[in-house]
């Protein structure tokens, strides 16, 4: 399940880096910082 909510929100920086052609904003940062809560909750 971890695996599962990981990923997505690997998906979601994917995207939003695509969205912002490479560059950091908002959208990038949060996703960022998500993957990185998901990965110290569950470590």
């Amino acid at each position: 399940r971890r695996e599962k909510h990981v990923l997505a929100a690997a998906l979601d920086l994917a995207h939003d880096l695509s969205e912002s052609g490479g560059e950091d904003n908002d959208a990038v940062a949060h996703s960022r910082k998500e993957i990185a809560r998901l990965r110290h909750r569950h470590a």
